[in-house]
């Protein structure tokens, strides 16, 4: 996977908790939508410290305050291997493209064979052991941004490229999430990723608008990403639902990326028949300021601007004074190029 083109990656994460009814459910739905790819996570063994978990804070989609260990969060979500390879070839078998984020050295293992590219989140861009098995399997890399600083990313790409394989990378742009401002999503950081690396730049959208995701497309990323869940599990208030869509209201928001990209399709200058058609009436001729013999010379008492633009162009208009009329005119008659003469 090159990333050349712009792909959206509709990611479902862990946002199951272990029920294949439920992860099927979010799968049929995807195809539904008539996408190319899937996006998920997988996480086998828990990679966080119990004793020194961090506490996961979120506005969930109510505006309610909630908070939980990082560490429970991840132990209600990994999947066993069972699990995973059930996942994982009822995926493959609905023909969708899957993408995955790895938090361990046995999820890379097991889903290495049936993705087009794995995800290193950005809690993991400093976990050089786990990203090692990530080159090793020569897939595709995507590189979670969140919260890094230049030197953390430097220092990341330049480990993957020490082992000169031919992974492609794709960087991408993690926003902080809700309750965090527009001001807080330091979007500029799309134009200085890829003037510095050079690399295709991608958003992994954490808001609860489409503005994030409008203004990212305008910026010309080749990629967005977007959490989706069941709308019953994201009423529920979990952990990222302040920025993942219920499935509900996924058609809504691909039509705004539809519409955003289209956007910017045509270039300004790609005018149609049709256009240059209607063109003529928004612009501005000359037109007989009043009755005009045949051997009169045009001045700016005689000659009026007006719109249309039936004959000659208002650009003329100083070309125009001081010609000779050629033949008889009428007031408000369009001035032709044949009724100009030397």
């Amino acid at each position: 996977m090159k990333f050349e083109k712009f792909t959206f990656f509709p990611d479902i994460d862990l946002y199951f908790d272990r029920d294949m009814y439920d992860a099927k459910l979010l799968i049929d739905n995807i195809i539904n939508h008539d996408l190319e790819y899937l996006k998920f996570a997988l996480c086998i063994n828990n990679p966080i410290n119990r004793d020194q978990t961090a506490v996961e804070k979120w506005i969930d989609n109510k505006d309610n305050a909630k908070q939980q260990d990082l560490y429970d969060i991840f132990e209600e979500r990994r999947l066993s291997s069972d699990q995973a390879y059930e996942f994982l070839e009822y995926a493959k078998s609905t023909g969708l493209k899957l993408i995955a984020s790895v938090y361990d050295e046995k999820a890379v293992e097991i889903c290495s064979n049936y993705v087009e590219a794995l995800k290193i989140s950005s809690s993991n861009i400093t976990n050089f052991f786990l990203i090692d098995k990530v080159i090793q399997t020569g897939k595709s890399i995507i590189i979670d941004t969140g919260k890094s600083d230049v030197l953390e990313i430097e220092d990341t790409i330049n480990f993957i490229n020490s082992y000169g394989k031919t992974n492609h990378i794709l960087l991408q742009h993690s926003p902080n999430r809700p309750p965090a401002l527009s001001i807080d999503w330091a979007l500029s950081g799309l134009a200085l990723l890829k003037k510095k690396f050079n690399l295709p730049i991608g958003l992994s959208e954490h808001s609860n608008e489409f503005t994030q995701t409008v203004c990212a497309i305008s910026s010309g990323v080749i990629n967005i990403e977007k959490g989706i869940m069941l709308d019953k599990i994201h009423q529920r208030g979990v952990s990222d639902s302040a920025h993942a869509l219920p499935i509900s209201r996924l058609k809504e928001y691909l039509d705004i990326i539809n519409e955003t990209r289209e956007a910017f399709l045509k270039e300004w200058h790609d005018l149609k028949d049709a256009d240059f058609e209607m063109r003529k009436y928004s612009r501005s001729g000359l037109y007989a300021a009043k009755d005009l013999s045949k051997g009169e010379t045009y001045s700016i008492e005689n000659i009026n601007v007006l719109a249309p633009e039936i004959g000659i162009s208002g650009a003329e208009y100083y070309n125009v004074i001081g010609k000779k009329v050629t033949r008889d005119i009428k007031k408000g008659e369009p001035l032709r190029n044949e009724n100009i003469g030397d």
